[in-house]
């Protein structure tokens, strides 16, 4: 509650009390205060403001919560953040985010992963790289080969295409052995 004064043409005045509105407090009754950031009141005559939970935060007018957009979120009590480079979520109200695997990439939005495109690779949960000179993949969600292949693993044939100079890499159902 907060006490107006009310006047008319007249200069006569009136005392009334009102509610406090949504987004705003009251600790004693004497004015409404609006809420701290990050803090929300939603009915009329709060007398504290309260904290959003963990993947929310205030809306506009701090009347209530809002889930954090897909892209952000929120592992305290206060704003929706950003996802930090490389990471992203997909969902509404995320309390972290995610990396993509090999293969692939945060897309711009930060909501999700796409594949690296032809010509590129990643192996390190990070961003799409060129592949490395002499090399080159014809398909979209490439992880890098490594060259020297430990025993036991599956045996590589490189074929050369010396009008286009690109190596096309394809694994075949035979275990590498030391010559």
């Amino acid at each position: 509650l907060f006490q107006t004064k009310t006047g008319d043409k007249n200069g006569s005045t009136s005392n009334s009390c009102q509610l406090c509105p949504a987004g705003t407090f009251s600790i004693d009754g004497s004015f409404c205060n609006p809420c701290n950031s990050g803090t929300y009141s939603a009915y009329l005559g709060a007398q504290e403001c309260l904290y959003c939970e963990q993947g929310t935060q205030t809306d506009y007018f701090q009347t209530g919560c809002e889930a954090c957009a897909p892209g952000s979120y929120s592992d305290d009590l206060g704003a929706c953040k950003k996802c930090p480079y490389n990471t992203y979520t997909s969902e509404e109200g995320s309390l972290r985010c995610l990396a993509c695997g090999a293969g692939s990439q945060v897309n711009t939005d930060q909501n999700g992963c796409q594949l690296c495109a032809a010509g590129t690779y990643s192996d390190d949960f990070g961003s799409c790289k060129s592949c490395p000179s002499g090399s080159y993949t014809s398909a979209s969600g490439s992880v890098l080969i490594p060259s020297r292949l430990p025993v036991g693993t599956k045996k590589l044939i490189r074929k050369l295409n010396s009008s286009q100079g690109t190596v096309t890499i394809r694994c075949t159902g035979e275990t590498f052995t030391p010559s």
